[in-house]
């Protein structure tokens, strides 16, 4: 093999790696938690003297921006399973990705430490997959199916994982403790609360 083939490999597999490490980080941090980004969001708004509630804002971040973000997340998965897993119909791989994304989602509402390790799990047994099976993709054939299983079914499962996300949202607000309630999010000593090593750190 000549040198250039092998610093052409060398460059592709360290852009790649380090391309894929932070996808799996964001998708990590995208879906272990109830509240992502939650308390970066309020704490923004109170530093911009935002004239929207804390309550306000906790009730747009958790109905839209939580939502969104788990659709883009399960669209992400389906881009990278698109691309790894051959032989798949795209309208599966849809379904797949829509069907984890959704497991994690509810698994956070109902006992952290599985969402959290399923989270973890996911990407590295998609990288695990990508570089045992040396799959070669066809970009044309890859982009142009899932853009069409997007239009005709990627839809529908992103509607259905808005609505999961809202029926998880308002089951756990109507079930949760009065703090909870009254205060418009998680205690600090919440696990669901992404920031609540954070918290406890300033508190102290």
């Amino acid at each position: 093999m000549e040198i250039e083939e092998t610093t052409w490999i060398f460059l592709g597999v360290t852009v790649g790696m380090v391309a894929y490490s932070i996808f799996a980080v964001a998708f990590y941090r995208s879906l272990h938690a109830r509240d992502p980004g939650l308390r970066w969001f309020c704490h923004t708004l109170d530093r911009r003297n935002s004239t929207i509630g804390r309550d306000t804002a906790t009730r747009l971040w958790e109905y839209i921006a939580i939502p969104l973000v788990v659709v883009f997340s399960a669209l992400m998965l389906a881009v990278l399973g698109g691309a790894v897993i051959e032989g798949q119909e795209f309208e599966d791989i849809y379904a797949i990705s829509a069907g984890i994304v959704a497991a994690v989602r509810i698994l956070v509402y109902l006992w952290q430490e599985p969402a959290s390790e399923l989270a973890k799990m996911i990407p590295i047994a998609l990288l695990s997959v990508a570089i045992f099976s040396q799959n070669s993709v066809d970009f044309d054939e890859w982009s142009s199916g899932l853009a069409e299983a997007g239009f005709e079914n990627g839809s529908t499962y992103a509607i259905l994982l808005i609505l999961l996300e809202w029926g998880l949202r308002l089951a756990y607000n109507h079930f949760s403790g009065p703090d909870d309630a009254k205060s418009g999010g998680p205690s600090p000593a919440d696990p669901g609360n992404a920031d609540a090593s954070e918290v406890s750190s300033e508190a102290g």
